[in-house]
């Protein structure tokens, strides 16, 4: 969206007769690529840069959506290799319980298996708690971003 101001300032300078006006103009825009007038404007003053700094903005795009591929990809590859570990840490506690059991220490393989189970269900419940909670703070977030969408316009 581009917003253009002007302001205008008359000077009384030391001759009254000849005011000195200064007007200065300030366009602001958000985005990477400027409004069609100032493409326009550009391509005026340098031909082919018009479409130069629309290559920029493709470039960067994709530069982006690579970035954001990557992060996502490395975020679910150290999400596989936690539930793996984790998956193997449970397991190796559980079978030193129950091997405990079988060596005739009761009480000592009751409570690594007990532990290791009541620490998985508080790592599951913990963990659905957070994705729900991470869930409803993105529908909050798209929900204020929808309404001031409107209300701009």
């Amino acid at each position: 969206m581009a917003k253009l101001t002007s302001q205008v300032i008359v000077d009384e300078g030391a001759d009254p007769t000849t005011p000195v006006v200064s007007t200065s103009y300030t366009l602001a825009y958000s985005g990477p690529i400027p409004p069609p007038e100032v493409l326009a404007r550009y391509e005026e003053v340098v031909p082919g840069t018009a479409a130069q700094i629309i290559d920029w903005a493709n470039r960067q795009a994709v530069h982006r959506q690579q970035l954001e591929k990557l992060a996502v990809s490395s975020e679910l590859r150290r999400s596989h290799w936690g539930l793996g570990l984790g998956f193997v840490v449970a397991m190796s506690a559980i079978l030193g319980g129950v091997y405990c059991i079988l060596q005739g220490h009761d009480w000592a393989g009751a409570s690594l298996v007990g532990g290791s189970l009541v620490s998985l269900v508080t790592s599951f419940i913990v963990g659905t708690n957070s994705r729900k909670a991470e869930r409803l703070e993105k529908s909050r977030m798209l929900t204020s971003e929808k309404t001031r969408r409107i209300r701009q316009s």
